[in-house]
């Protein structure tokens, strides 16, 4: 976490180190206040550090402490809150679990697979929703239109890929 200044502007800059991840913000004042309330703001947003580091400046060395309650870590509790899927919203759009004041068990920073039956009630939805259904597999020798080429083709056999098969137009096979 550091301090620069751009064209008679201050910004704080504070970085995680494990993921090159830089946050920048624009401070209106260099005072302690100003600092930890923009401290507070990206903590609430990215989590609660294990370890910060600065210079030891005059706005990092002051009395004030940056976990006191507000609503930055009320919105931080919110965000690190395991919904119906067992992911939190930060794990949803971060990828990563949150750090918070509060304290957590073990076994919730382990990877969790409990969303799969969410996904296959998502999925059934979806497919009953738009009328989708599974289609019979095509066999060697049927005629199929290709919409990418515009004509009807024969279907040579099945390809190594899922569903997919190699087909045979006028001058090659495709798949």
């Amino acid at each position: 976490m550091d301090i620069y200044e751009l064209t008679n502007v201050r910004y704080l800059v504070v970085q995680n180190y494990f993921l090159r991840f830089l946050e920048v913000m624009k401070l209106d004042r260099l005072s302690s206040e100003a600092v930890i309330l923009r401290v507070k703001n990206i903590f609430g947003c990215h989590g609660i550090p294990e370890t910060v580091s600065t210079d030891g400046g005059a706005q990092f060395t002051a009395e004030n402490s940056v976990k006191e309650m507000d609503l930055n870590l009320g919105l931080l509790a919110y965000r690190a809150t395991p919904l119906e899927s067992c992911f939190s919203p930060a794990e949803l759009v971060l990828g990563w679990i949150l750090h918070t004041t509060l304290p957590q068990a073990s076994s919730s920073l382990q990877f969790r697979t409990c969303d799969l039956h969410i996904k296959e009630r998502y999925k059934r939805n979806y497919d009953a929703g738009h009328e989708a259904y599974e289609l019979d597999p095509l066999h060697p020798g049927a005629h199929i239109w290709i919409t990418g080429l515009r004509r009807y083709c024969k279907v040579f056999q099945p390809a190594d890929w899922f569903r997919s098969y190699v087909v045979a137009t006028e001058t090659r096979n495709v798949r």
